[in-house]
């Protein structure tokens, strides 16, 4: 009998860790495959979206009020907009868009809500942990591969053996190897230096900027979150570090693309935003109708603003900038009942990668996000949970 509860256990640990490792796979199917994109180096679907046929299953095994009630405000504020507009405006109607948001929201609740029925006591900290060794291994695969296109180009691009592609390789793919990076040092094995090292090269072959600040960032919030003076200068000391590599790396190899960025900011030559205001010209945020923006559409500027907060309003109006307050709010409120590392790696992303870029309209990195964004609200305790409402309510 004992031996039984056991396998039984192991079981559901072992899906807990296949949810945890389709989440953080960043392999897409080529365009060679059965799956095809008409966007640059986005062809196919995340592997990721797996997940998302078990929503319905994922919905009934929900213990979480709280979780399903902000789903449903968050089904709301993507859809009403949209259903709206489309209604005033049907000739530039379209689902395009809201699909996209809803499929990573779908995908990360789904992933939320299976795992914490499986393993009640599954903590964020060990889905993130086997984030780092999925992105890791992926990385150390692609790595070698893509040496050649670093040396010649400057950069890699999003092959993997001319079989499966990397999303969005030199935007997306990015924040994920930070959000590994940043992950890596929740535990404190020294081997973990491995992982670290693979990941921070992973980082460069890409020539993106935001993971730096992404970083950056995230070591700040970690030592407000731990309100201990040692860690902010431990940050300061790792941050110093970490500048001394840049630079030596800037040094020995002076034309790869991340060191030409960075000499190009120093000197002025660049913008320190990256020409995202350049970009936003192109969005008219002024006239765009302030209760349903363009409604989650294709209308106006089919494009990216490269800032989640504004994407928010111009796509979804005001409904939009509820999807925002509820982000923020949630993050806020779980300051201090949490994981430090859970809060500063989402703290991060809202504070650098909301800024730069629209990383939840994206099925891959939005999945990870929603993710942990559910773990924080179970840790923030809006509402009691399912089945558990008088215990939770009674006083202390």
């Amino acid at each position: 009998m004992e031996g039984s509860v056991t396998g039984a256990a192991g079981r559901r640990k072992a899906a807990v860790s296949l949810i945890s490792v389709l989440l953080f796979m960043p392999v897409f199917l080529s365009s060679s495959g059965l799956f095809n994109s008409l966007s640059f180096e986005a062809r196919g679907l995340p592997v990721s979206l797996l997940i998302a046929a078990l929503f319905p299953i994922a919905i009934l095994a929900c213990r979480s009020v709280s979780a399903l009630s902000v789903l449903a405000a968050l089904f709301v504020c993507i859809l009403l907009p949209t259903a709206l507009f489309g209604i005033l405006d049907p000739e530039h109607f379209s689902l395009t868009l809201s699909m996209s948001y809803l499929s990573s929201l779908i995908v990360g609740f789904s992933a939320y809500s299976l795992m914490t029925r499986l393993e009640p006591s599954v903590a964020p900290e060990r889905v993130l942990l086997i984030g780092v060794y999925t992105i890791s291994v992926v990385t150390l695969i692609w790595l070698p591969y893509q040496l050649q296109n670093v040396l010649n180009d400057g950069r890699a691009n999003g092959s993997v053996f001319d079989v499966f592609v990397i999303y969005q390789v030199w935007v997306y793919w990015p924040t994920v190897l930070a959000i590994g990076l940043c992950a890596s040092f929740i535990s404190r094995d020294p081997w973990m230096w491995i992982f670290r090292a693979v990941l921070f090269v992973g980082i460069i072959f890409t020539g993106a900027r935001e993971p730096f600040l992404l970083i950056f960032m995230f070591g700040i919030l970690f030592a407000v979150a731990k309100r201990r003076s040692i860690y902010f200068l431990m940050i300061g000391a790792a941050g110093a570090a970490f500048a001394s590599a840049l630079i030596l790396f800037m040094l020995l190899y002076p034309e790869a693309l991340i060191s030409l960025k960075l000499m190009a900011m120093l000197s002025g030559e660049t913008s320190l935003d990256g020409g995202r205001f350049d970009v936003l010209e192109q969005f008219d945020l002024v006239n765009v109708n302030f209760l349903l923006g363009t409604g989650f559409s294709e209308a106006g500027v089919f494009g990216s603003t490269h800032n989640q907060y504004l994407e928010f309003y111009y796509r979804g109006g005001v409904f939009g900038l509820i999807v925002a307050a509820i982000l923020v709010f949630v993050w806020v409120r779980s300051y201090g009942r949490c994981s430090s590392f859970l809060w500063s790696i989402f703290g991060a992303l809202l504070s650098v990668s909301y800024l730069l870029n629209t990383p939840i309209r994206v099925p891959y990195t939005g999945a990870i996000m929603w993710t942990l964004f559910f773990f924080l609200i179970a840790s923030s305790g809006i509402l009691p949970k399912k089945g558990n409402m008088r215990s939770e309510l009674a006083p202390a």
